[in-house]
């Protein structure tokens, strides 16, 4: 007997924000709860001006657990920090 395997669905929660990317997309940050209640926090690039209701998911993006957003949080501040350190540049380039 085959079992079936159960198509995981989200309920938004609430939008955190969204911010522009460049002229033609932006990022969305939605919280979101699985079937399961699992609690989610999706940034996702959308197709469109921010102000655009009628704007479209793409692909592109991370949908994670709390608990793992916060160590991506935590590298991206220690990869910011460097970036910006005086010391990470040579001669104004990467």
């Amino acid at each position: 007997m085959a079992s079936q395997e159960r198509e995981t669905q989200y309920t938004v929660l609430f939008e955190a924000g969204r911010l522009p990317k460049n002229s033609q997309d932006h990022l969305r940050v939605i919280a979101e709860e699985t079937n399961n209640g699992v609690a989610l926090l999706d940034c996702r690039v959308w197709k469109g001006k921010a102000e655009d209701d009628e704007a479209v998911a793409t692909g592109k993006g991370l949908c994670l657990r709390p608990e793992v957003w916060r160590k991506v949080i935590g590298l991206l501040e220690g990869a910011l920090e460097r970036l910006e350190s005086k010391d990470f540049f040579d001669g104004g380039r990467l």
